[in-house]
């Protein structure tokens, strides 16, 4: 369901969020709001499980889209 509401409503399909993890981010935020933080997290959490030998320093400052943007590059790098 919020894939569907994701692709309506920010032109965001779920096979670019990768892609555009901006945008996703900024979604995310306007859905939820203050909750989108603690979404973010849980979602980092969840990928850091599938590839836990990417290095994601945590900081608050870093964000869903940060995250995403550098584990793409470090994937792209390993080739």
């Amino acid at each position: 369901m919020i894939y569907s509401f994701l692709e309506n409503h920010y032109g965001l399909k779920k096979n670019e969020i990768h892609l555009r993890p901006e945008a996703f981010d900024k979604a995310i935020e306007q859905i939820f709001g203050k909750a989108s933080k603690t979404l973010e997290l849980k979602i980092i959490e969840k990928i850091r499980l599938k590839y836990p030998n990417f290095i994601f320093p945590k900081n608050p400052e870093n964000n869903l889209a940060d995250f995403i943007s550098r584990l793409r590059t470090h994937l792209e790098s390993e080739g």
